[in-house]
């Protein structure tokens, strides 16, 4: 036989009502009975067991649910591979269900500008508004990274790197930017901390020169629903847009150079723009 709790009150306020019946048991006894009257006794101590399982409710309960769900979700799906694989991705979706942030708002802008018969430059705005789907308040700083490319010209430049809480204005910017010994530029900004289903917005803005016929790819570190990436370049060149694999679902827009995947993006694959001259790789 099982019990289903349910009805027009949410759970939490079935537990809630569960555990002020418990603590009622227990105190309602004492004005009125002596300590060792059995119906007392009885009372404090259905009270109690009362009292317990709501408190089991609102956390251990809650936390076996989550884990039992899991372990079955990962068993079955991985239960059509041969047994030598099934341990590997069990690890991989185990990694993708541990995120912790999850980007529900991203606009890649990139504007290429002719330099030269030899460069362009490369302007990279990026805006992303992250969300703690976890149950604990965790912190989060901006960060971004760039190449110096030790180009006569310019060097490579993080013009902007920070981030807010949505709604707030006051936001947090980085210092200096830090040069690693193989040219790596890297800024971050200082940590908030953000609350469950609470939301930040992270803004960055870098330039580099690189080749007429070269390429720009990022990626991030939590997973990104929907992203656009818009692209401003001269009209005597090609482009092509990638969000990762070959098969993902792009969809154009037809007068802009805005493509918006349709779908989740996962971290470790690349956001990839490329560039060329138009006819510089036609047969003579």
């Amino acid at each position: 036989m099982t019990l289903n709790i349910g009805g027009p009150f949410p759970r939490w306020q079935i537990l809630l009502g569960w555990a002020v019946l418990g603590l009622a048991l227990i105190i309602w006894p004492h004005p009125f009975l002596e300590r060792s009257n059995p119906l007392g006794l009885i009372s404090e101590g259905i009270g109690i067991a009362v009292l317990s399982s709501a408190i089991l409710g609102f956390t251990i309960e809650r936390w076996l649910r989550s884990d039992l769900s899991k372990d079955v979700f990962l068993t079955s799906i991985a239960y059509h591979l041969p047994t030598e694989y099934r341990e590997a991705l069990r690890s991989e979706l185990s990694r993708l269900a541990g995120y912790k942030y999850v980007c529900d708002h991203h606009i890649l802008k990139i504007k290429i500008e002719e330099i030269d018969d030899q460069n362009v430059r490369v302007t990279s705005a990026c805006e992303r508004t992250f969300k703690n789907i976890s149950n604990y308040t965790l912190p989060l700083a901006g960060a971004v990274s760039i190449e110096e490319w030790n180009s006569p010209i310019e060097k490579s430049t993080i013009v902007e790197c920070q981030i807010k809480f949505v709604g707030d204005n006051e936001t947090k910017t980085f210092k200096l930017p830090i040069v690693g010994p193989n040219g790596t530029v890297t800024a971050s900004t200082e940590e908030i901390k953000l609350k469950p289903k609470q939301a930040a917005e992270f803004s960055m803005k870098t330039t580099e020169i690189k080749r007429r016929t070269d390429e720009h790819w990022d990626n991030y570190s939590c997973p990104t629903y929907k992203p656009v990436i818009d692209v401003d370049h001269p009209s005597n060149f090609g482009i092509e847009i990638s969000f990762g694999p070959d098969n993902d679902p792009i969809h154009p827009e037809r007068y802009t150079g805005r493509k918006t995947l349709d779908g989740m993006y996962w971290p470790l694959q690349r956001m990839r723009v490329r560039w060329w001259p138009l006819g510089a790789f036609d047969k003579t």
